[in-house]
């Protein structure tokens, strides 16, 4: 039904290419730079245009560039999937994006720029969180690294960011469409994510 309402005009090949290149752009790492730019947005008149930059170096330094390559390595190595889709090689990834995240989160904290400070405290914790759960199942990445920082958005810059929890919605029809994932993981994601991230609010930000 999703199908036929978005896509059924396109050709069964493009659908494919269309949804494989969707994944891409919201799988857990990419998203963090789509998460950076709204805070970095949100906060233009706040800062100098050098606080901006440097805010936006840091995020993309810590939340994306550091866990990217660190996959991208094994990526090409062959030992994992873009996705990381065995759950007992998630492990691994998880704890080094959680220091990559914890070292941002310093940074963050030493220059005094509050409103990523707090978005990096959630990756941290909601990674930690996720972590704990992957020895139990495979959480979906997709979904709480999208559900995670649009919950973060809304909380620091209003409700009129809600919009955006459409993207982790359409996830869990697509992931569970490719197989990725149950639909038990799938919604565990946003559960996680969304809850972790309030309780960072209510603890550090609010």
């Amino acid at each position: 039904m999703v199908d036929r309402l978005f896509f059924g005009f396109l050709s069964s090949r493009f659908r494919k290419s269309m949804e494989r290149a969707f994944t891409v752009l919201t799988s857990a790492i990419i998203f963090s730079v789509w998460a950076s730019l709204i805070f970095i947005y949100s906060v233009s008149g706040l800062y100098s245009t050098q606080g901006l930059i440097i805010q936006f170096s840091i995020a993309i330094i810590f939340l994306f560039t550091i866990p990217f390559f660190y996959l991208l390595y094994f990526y090409l190595r062959g030992s994992v999937d873009f996705n990381v889709s065995r759950r007992k090689n998630r492990s691994f990834f998880y704890s080094f994006s959680i220091f990559s995240y914890i070292f941002g989160s310093l940074f963050f904290y030493s220059f005094g720029f509050t409103e990523l400070l707090f978005l990096s405290l959630c990756y941290v914790f909601v990674t930690s969180v996720i972590f704990l759960f992957n020895f139990w199942t495979k959480v979906s990445a997709h979904t709480a690294g999208s559900a995670g920082p649009i919950t973060a958005v809304l909380l620091v810059f209003g409700y009129e960011w809600s919009v955006l929890y459409l993207i982790p919605l359409f996830l869990v029809y697509l992931r569970r469409k490719q197989e990725a994932h149950s639909y038990l993981q799938l919604v565990l994601g946003i559960i996680i994510s969304v809850f972790v991230t309030y309780l960072v609010y209510l603890g550090f930000y609010n």
